[in-house]
């Protein structure tokens, strides 16, 4: 009767994990670009695993490109190119 409660916290979990947690990150990355008065041109999840992406942006007519990584708690923690 116990196996009936486990699968429905595995599902919310794997939601968690694999939607919930991607658009978190999308939102912050899009708030510090457009904190530094740019906008996103491209956001790319780079590995499965870990929170990293690619992201690709302009700020006053530049376009720039970084990788962000976040930590469990949505640190975030920019790499420039």
């Amino acid at each position: 009767m116990d196996f009936i409660w486990v699968v429905p916290f595995i599902i919310l979990l794997l939601m968690y994990e694999k939607i919930w947690r991607i658009k978190i990150c999308k939102n912050k990355i899009d708030k510090h670009i457009r904190n530094e008065n740019g906008y996103v041109v491209k956001i790319e999840k780079l590995s499965e695993r870990d929170e990293i992406f690619s992201v690709y942006y302009s700020v006053n007519g530049q376009e720039k490109h970084s990788n962000v990584k976040f930590n469990f708690l949505f640190k975030d923690i920019w790499e420039n190119h």
